[in-house]
């Protein structure tokens, strides 16, 4: 019988997705993103947050709490790229110390 070792999965206890450079022109998608987040994160708060530098802005749309697994946030990701097509996206993540067999 062969070995079959599974993937962990990472569990996070945050996870925030950037924006750059919006202009803030993002209120419909980023509406659209906190809904979709919130469906796939039920357990979660969901917030977004536009900071202004000069004339550029900073989206930060925040996912906190729960239990958020990798292969939720790799389709959170996808989200946000279809969401917002043409912007630079960045993430960030706080791990908790659990691995999921």
């Amino acid at each position: 019988m062969p070995y079959t070792r599974l993937q962990p999965r990472i569990i996070y206890h945050t996870a925030g997705f950037h924006v750059l450079n919006t202009d803030g022109d993002v209120k419909r998608q980023s509406r659209l993103a906190v809904q979709d987040l919130r469906q796939l994160f039920p357990n979660s708060s969901v917030s977004v947050e536009t900071t202004w530098h000069g004339d550029t802005a900073h989206t930060v749309i925040d996912v906190q709490g729960g239990f958020i697994d990798s292969d939720r946030y790799a389709t959170a990701f996808e989200i946000m790229k279809d969401l917002f097509v043409g912007y630079s996206i960045s993430t960030s993540t706080t791990e908790l110390p659990i691995l999921v067999e």
